[in-house]
């Protein structure tokens, strides 16, 4: 345990010393993320209600779809077959008549497709039984759209490769007071959600849990989102726990043409990543910011317990990290590469573990640039 020594390293104000297997113990003020949510706006009816009851009626509904019409689930209804949404759509809403109004796939299809142009609000729905099958995006997928959704559950959905239950193609999703729980993606990055080529997410008071990816990015996987297309992903009072990724980012994998997300007041428990960033993991010029947040029982199979970053820019303010074990470097946390950069203010790491080198923290491969100030 300890921590390793690279050239260029700044140590300021850290409280403790010593050896021994775990850093020093240090207190850290952290929010509690989801102790007073906010509740979300709801889609405002309009003259175009349409009620609809069976598979036909909502199907006829979305395919015929005109802006602004409100689409209201009176029950729960067994789809037989794809929603698409029709290009070109401002303002439309498919909302549950009430909250946990479910629309279930049987395994063999996706649920919804959103097309290029379209606005679309998902509200107080349980969208589940979705299968992308060789594809991407068991339960909803963005092509150039918008979509936002509210109050809304994903469970039990599928895809061969990416995007187990959302797949996002340079469209933007906003996802509020909602829960992705038990979704998969095969062979592929993102369990829950996967956020690809110039896309964007606002993730709010959001729940990730038990999702798995055969790739990267157990919870969320963001990729070759450029920041002169699109304006940074923002991860604010949510909860990652229990989600899995065979490679990298048990919960959250970010990666590719400086790809940026700013994660707040969040919480990462028990998180696993096969190879590393049982977390969190940055590669490729990814850019990463985690601030007021607690990552608490990650694991990763090599390196980075809770965090892994290479050739990506990585900053942890006012961050817990505890209780992370790395299977062989950076029991909390592991940087690599020449243009790799870490910056850790008011962090603390408290009995985190690794079996060879940098219990909490460890760094390789020429990292230019290391900063660690205040925290323990």
């Amino acid at each position: 345990g300890g921590w390793t020594n690279q050239p260029d390293i700044t140590v300021t104000g850290v409280a403790g010393g010593g050896g021994g297997a775990y850093p020093p113990v240090c207190w850290v003020y952290t929010p509690d993320p989801t102790s007073s949510p906010v509740p979300t706006m709801t889609a405002n009816p309009t003259d175009a209600r349409i009620f609809v009851k069976t598979d036909a009626i909502i199907r006829a509904a979305v395919e015929g779809a005109a802006s602004d019409d409100n689409i209201v689930v009176e029950n729960d209804i067994a789809l037989t077959d794809t929603l698409f949404f029709p290009e070109g759509l401002a303002g439309v809403a498919l909302r549950g008549d009430e909250p946990g109004i479910t629309l279930a796939g049987n395994g063999m299809f996706r649920l919804i497709i959103v097309s290029e142009g379209t606005e679309l609000t998902l509200e107080d729905l349980v969208l589940t039984g979705g299968n992308g099958d060789h594809q991407s995006g068991g339960a909803l997928v963005l092509f150039g759209g918008v979509v936002w959704a509210r109050r809304c559950t994903f469970s039990h959905n599928r895809a061969g490769t990416s995007g187990g239950a959302v797949y996002v193609y340079y469209a933007a999703i906003t996802v509020e007071d909602s829960l992705f729980e038990l979704n998969e993606a095969v062979t592929g990055p993102g369990g829950a959600m996967y956020l690809y080529s110039n896309s964007r997410a606002t993730i709010l008071r959001t729940t990730f849990t038990k999702n798995k990816a055969g790739a990267s990015g157990g919870g969320v996987g963001f990729s070759l989102n450029r920041p002169s297309k699109v304006d940074p992903s923002i991860v604010e009072d949510c909860l990652f726990d229990l989600n899995n990724a065979t490679l990298t980012g048990g919960g959250m994998d970010v990666n590719s043409r400086f790809t940026t997300v700013h994660v707040s007041t969040t919480r990462f428990h028990h998180n696993y990543a096969g190879q590393r960033g049982g977390a969190v993991s940055g590669s490729a010029d990814a850019v990463i910011t985690v601030t007021d947040s607690i990552m608490a029982n990650n694991a990763a199979g090599d390196a980075g317990g809770s965090a892994y970053a290479t050739a990506t820019s990585l900053t942890f303010d006012n961050v817990s990290v505890t209780d992370s074990v790395a299977g062989r470097a950076g029991g909390g946390v592991a940087i690599t590469g020449d243009t790799s950069a870490g910056a850790f203010k008011s962090t603390s790491f408290r009995r985190c573990n690794a079996s060879a080198i940098g219990g909490a923290v460890a760094a390789w491969s020429n990292v230019p640039e290391l900063t660690i100030e205040g925290g323990a």
